[in-house]
């Protein structure tokens, strides 16, 4: 059966949420409240940061090559959280649909051999019930049509990065957590394209220390992808 011939079962089984708060949506997927003032980055974007008007150092660049956000983290902070914390699982397959039709919008013509999630310490990912990561990387990979890679990366430490931290102290924490898990996984990483995916990027820390360990492994290409960006003060530019 066709997708549109489905859609009013799908939408009375799995009613859609808005990406901006979390409440219920109509056919739109966006409430309205938040109708007029919910629209993607629109670009052009630093390729290092995913912001626009950014003002990033070229000296010190990130273990990947490029950054993509579809929205400011502030335009949809309570739909994250509800995302998050609120059991509402099913709003990845949104998330994910709006996050590969950014891809298309801003980085066209890219093309990947693998999707990783960030990994999600076991002890949270079991209090939570999943990891928003990794269902997001699901869903973006069967967008794309991409395999998945797991299995890749894990978080050894049950850390938690604060939007307060300074840059510095979220560096050293991301590089204490995330290690490499199994060997041969990581090692199909070499030569390859790969989609990063995670929901929210503040510094780029916890993504750049994937990247790095993707990268050591012969990753060529490592391009990142979340929900939201946060908006940076002026001392973290």
């Amino acid at each position: 059966m066709k997708p549109d011939i489905l859609r009013p079962l799908l939408d009375l089984l799995f009613p859609r949420r808005c990406p901006g708060c979390g409440a219920l949506a109509g056919r739109s997927g966006i409430c309205a409240q938040c109708a007029p003032t919910l629209h993607p980055i629109a670009g052009p974007v630093c390729p290092r940061c995913g912001r626009e008007h950014c003002r990033c150092d070229p000296s010190h660049p990130p273990a990947y090559d490029r950054l993509v956000g579809v929205y400011y983290y502030d335009q949809v902070e309570r739909g994250i959280h509800t995302f998050k914390f609120d059991g509402r699982a099913g709003m990845a397959l949104p998330y994910a649909q709006a996050m590969a039709a950014q891809l298309g919008r801003l980085l066209p013509g890219a093309r990947y051999d693998w999707v990783v999630a960030v990994p999600m310490h076991p002890k949270k990912e079991r209090a939570r019930g999943y990891n928003q990561a990794a269902l997001l990387a699901r869903e973006i990979a069967r967008t794309l049509r991409t395999p998945i890679l797991f299995g890749a990366l894990r978080q050894q430490q049950n850390s938690t990065q604060h939007f307060a931290s300074s840059p510095a102290e979220r560096l050293q924490r991301a590089e204490a957590s995330i290690v490499p898990d199994r060997v041969d996984r990581l090692r199909r990483a070499a030569g390859k394209r790969i989609l990063l995916v995670d929901d929210i990027a503040t510094t780029g820390a916890t993504l750049g220390r994937c990247a790095s360990l993707l990268r050591a492994a012969g990753a060529c290409e490592i391009d990142c992808i979340t929900i939201a960006l946060v908006r940076r003060a002026r001392n973290e530019e």
